[in-house]
């Protein structure tokens, strides 16, 4: 073997290692950044909250309107509950897949009714300001 294709040899190696130690190098600083922001994400309790536009300050509503919202709230809650307990429901033999799913649509109804009858009452001026 000749002085120059030990150098090449050698070389290469060594741009091997390097290439190598670079990559995990990256890896470890992504990794790093990844530690450093996960506890800065919602946690998964977080991101099931349905999010609520703020009411406007001061606003004065109907009874009608305030009834009605209060229904929304309570049937949102439902639905959170039928779907937080499905996996428990169906596994315990208490509910069947489709019961649940008659079930959850019953609630998606009854929020789709309720929604309709909210967007009514602020058509009518139930939302005064």
């Amino acid at each position: 073997m000749s002085e120059e294709d030990i150098m090449s040899q050698v070389t290469k190696a060594i741009n091997k290692i390097y290439n190598k130690l670079y990559n995990k190098l990256i890896q470890k600083e992504e990794f790093e950044e990844k530690k450093r922001l996960l506890p800065l994400l919602p946690k998964k309790q977080e991101l099931k909250k349905p999010l609520e536009k703020p009411k406007p300050f001061l606003e004065e509503m109907s009874p009608e309107l305030e009834r009605l919202l209060k229904e929304r709230d309570e049937w949102r809650i439902k639905l959170e509950k039928l779907k937080d307990q499905k996996e428990k429901l169906i596994s315990e033999g208490l509910m069947t897949e489709r019961i649940y799913k008659e079930r959850y649509e019953e609630i998606m109804d009854q929020l789709v009714d309720i929604e309709d009858k909210i967007i009514q009452e602020k058509m009518k001026g139930g939302g005064k300001k």
